[in-house]
């Protein structure tokens, strides 16, 4: 026998179908794998309006009172094709000295220009993949005179560790190794 594949509304249909026969309301929605409340929903929107009331609704809203008026866009895109160097700040802030009264915002402006095409939306923050990582190719050396003005150069209190490399002594006359960002200098032991 050939697996047949059931529409949204062909699944749904069969969860009335059952719920109607008297099978439980639970152990419907667990065979389709749903809550409980929608197969209530299901049942309800089928006695409502039958076959037409199981299929996605949309859940677009019925109205958006803060969306920028018809008007208000028309002029957004004529200052912006008057004046292509002007972004959202400029605009919404021309906008306010023509139009005083209920002048949209700069984002309402940003969204108006990316909605009809005349700017190109930008990401909010970088994809961590733009990241580039730095790191130092060897220890820093900075010399011992300095003393008590190495804490202002390192912070850490690192520096004031010497470092001697093995068999070697100290490495050079007066200074001494700052080790890497890891916590060591590669190939050198502390004095004490």
């Amino acid at each position: 026998m050939a697996l047949v594949e059931l529409s949204v509304v062909e699944q749904r249909y069969r969860a009335v179908l059952e719920v109607a026969s008297g099978v439980p309301v639970t152990e419907v929605a667990e065979r389709f794998g749903v809550s409980r409340q929608s197969v209530h929903a299901w049942v309800r929107r089928y006695e409502l309006a039958g076959l037409g009331g199981l299929p996605d609704r949309s859940r677009r809203p019925k109205s958006s009172p803060g969306q920028v008026s018809a008007e208000v866009e028309a002029v957004v895109c004529e200052m912006r094709r008057e004046h292509p160097r002007w972004g959202p700040v400029r605009l919404a802030h021309e906008l306010k000295r023509v139009k005083p009264s209920p002048a949209p915002s700069r984002m309402s402006v940003y969204r108006v220009l990316v909605r009809h095409g005349l700017i190109e939306p930008t990401p909010r923050k970088q994809p961590r993949d733009s990241y580039k990582r730095w790191e130092r190719d060897a220890p820093i050396v900075i010399p011992a005179q300095l003393g008590e003005h190495a804490k202002m150069v390192d912070p850490s209190g690192a520096a004031e560790r010497v470092f001697r490399q093995p068999g070697e002594g100290v490495v050079g006359e007066g200074s001494c190794l700052v080790p890497d960002s890891r916590g060591s200098a590669t190939g050198c032991t502390p004095i004490r």
